[in-house]
């Protein structure tokens, strides 16, 4: 039976080496449309959970800065040049809609380590297009914030066209990183262990700018789209959250330092009760870097 226990454990730790680590950077809004910030937030998203659920790979959400630019990827590639566990990064850029209300993303592939560029292709999807559809699925923004709603946005036409999207990069993606091998062998999430619910322990967070010795004492929070904004206090949230795959959503409201603000910053990570508090520190261009205490 050792045996048997040692060759199983030995079988899981192969299976986790096949997985790739990807890095999804944010979805870049180069088209020209009002409801453009909702769809590159949600697209993302709606990635970064297709892969987490296919069991194949272990995603990332990245917050490279407001300087970020997928038309020039040399400040992406040296905002993870110390992050030795990812292999792709994944660059999606919005377009312009087609001809008939048609979705265009424009996806790249790139080597997180070199650089290199491994693949591109377009996807698109149909949408509906009844008149003043994307003028008014821009107002699904909730203006004091820029968090878009995850309900009515997932529901409308354009919500379904853009996950269509997501499901396509996803389904795609073990041909486009065909021959890629996977840097670091450990999981992102362990398997469980037995089917008893996760654990609900306290978590904290804190935004700070780094450079500047400051913490940021006003912004909106979102934890896997439950807003905790309320729980902020002098810089610090305080709230309960079950152990898993985490997404981390913000936006800045303090008084303007001289950095390159993102909009909307996504990040995700994975919440133990083990440690309790995340510390997000901002650098000058606006770029997050993530670690627990």
């Amino acid at each position: 039976m050792p045996c048997l226990l040692l060759f199983f454990a030995f079988a899981v730790r192969a299976g986790a080496a096949q997985q790739l680590t990807v890095g999804i950077a944010p979805t870049f809004d180069a088209g020209s449309d009002e409801s453009g910030p909702a769809v590159v937030q949600h697209l993302a998203l709606n990635i970064y959970n297709d892969l987490l659920k296919s069991g194949a790979y272990q995603p990332e959400l990245l917050g490279p800065g407001g300087v970020y630019s997928p038309f020039d990827t040399s400040w992406l590639l040296d905002y993870v040049h110390d992050r030795q566990d990812l292999d792709l990064l994944l660059l999606a850029t919005l377009k312009p809609n087609g001809k008939g209300g048609v979705l265009v993303v424009d996806v790249g592939l790139l080597n997180a380590h070199t650089g290199e560029a491994i693949s591109s292709w377009t996807a698109t999807s149909d949408v509906s297009t009844k008149k003043g559809m994307f003028k008014a699925l821009g107002t699904t923004i909730r203006a004091e914030s820029g968090i878009a709603s995850s309900r009515g946005f997932s529901m409308s036409s354009l919500g379904q066209a853009t996950s269509r999207v997501a499901d396509s990069v996803r389904d795609l993606l073990p041909t486009r990183a065909a021959g890629v091998k996977a840097a670091v062998s450990t999981p992102t999430v362990p398997a469980p262990a037995t089917s008893a619910p996760p654990r609900l322990c306290l978590m904290h967070t804190r935004i700070t700018y780094a450079y500047k010795h400051a913490v940021s004492r006003s912004h909106l929070l979102q934890v896997n789209d439950l807003d905790q904004t309320s729980t902020v206090n002098d810089g610090v949230s305080l709230f309960q959250l079950a152990e898993g795959p985490t997404v981390l959503q913000f936006t800045l409201n303090d008084a303007p330092y001289t950095m390159s603000k993102q909009p909307l910053c996504q990040w995700s990570t994975v919440h133990s009760c083990e440690k309790s508090t995340v510390i997000i520190d901002l650098g000058k261009q606006g770029d997050a870097h993530l670690h627990w205490e």
